[in-house]
């Protein structure tokens, strides 16, 4: 039997439990975002350096056919 004060579809019960898997925790979770986070932060710096590099190359080749 359907307990008509839950959402449309689901039993109550259902539409009171938790999304997450049993076996997986909240600090599981976090820890894997902030890890997450780490890589991309240290993927962002590795590019922020590539355009520095092209950047500075660019300009001393400007540099260079304006000089011969």
């Amino acid at each position: 039997m359907t307990d008509h004060s839950a959402a449309p579809g689901k039993t109550k019960s259902s539409s009171t439990s938790s999304n997450l898997h049993p076996d997986i925790s909240k600090d599981s979770d976090k820890e894997t975002l902030y890890q997450e986070v780490l890589a991309l932060r240290e993927k962002n710096e590795q590019l922020e350096q590539t355009i520095s590099w092209m950047h500075d190359l660019i300009w001393k080749l400007t540099r260079q056919l304006h000089i011969t």
